[in-house]
């Protein structure tokens, strides 16, 4: 957001006018208001989030801070293409979906930066990613029936497991059971378990 348009856009806003009925659209994890303006051969869309309002400005109060931006809660997007503005502000928060993707590569499967500087590397990088997530989705798919996710599965999985050991004079078995939510996960999963 820069002078130019709080001055030529949102300065027009008026509170009152962008939060109405015929504005408002409910989204998975807030409610906004939307108004917007032809602009640069696309669409400039502004949207007030009355909740974000709230929590920005309690952390200003917090700060001891009693400075009030008029324009807490506003935010801009700008798009080019043949969708409406709501369907724009809908595409643009559900990419939440890309963001909770990669909190799962960084989580569970524990895929941190790696410091690498040829293509054939980076490419190797981004098909390990590629195919863990695609991974993730298919068992998030799967265990749609059973209330768990891939990653709960997988922390869940990381507690059964069977170890032998041989050596040339001695052998060592160690095998924990899996607990019956394990043995349900695996099923849904498709994965063929014998003790």
């Amino acid at each position: 957001m820069n002078r130019t348009l709080i001055n030529r856009y949102l300065s027009t806003i008026k509170r009152e006018e962008i939060y109405t009925l015929k504005n408002r659209l409910a989204l998975k994890n807030t409610t906004v208001f939307i108004t917007s303006f032809p602009y640069n051969d696309g669409e400039l869309i502004i949207v007030y989030n009355p909740a974000l309002e709230i929590i920005k400005k309690e952390q200003h109060f917090e700060k001891g801070n009693e400075h009030e931006d008029p324009y807490t809660g506003y935010s801009l997007i700008y798009h080019n293409t043949k969708y409406s503005a709501k369907d724009v502000v809908k595409q643009y928060y559900d990419k939440e979906i890309v963001e909770r993707a990669f909190r799962q590569l960084k989580g569970v499967l524990n895929l941190r930066p790696i410091r690498v500087w040829l293509k054939n590397h980076i490419e190797g990088h981004i098909n390990i990613c590629y195919l863990a997530y695609a991974i993730l989705a298919y068992m998030n798919y799967k265990l749609q029936k059973t209330n768990t996710t891939a990653t709960a599965a997988l922390n869940s999985l990381k507690q059964g497991y069977k170890i032998t050991l041989n050596t040339t004079k001695d052998e060592w078995n160690l095998h924990v059971p899996l607990e019956p939510k394990q043995k349900q996960l695996l099923e849904a999963i498709g994965v063929v378990y014998k003790n």
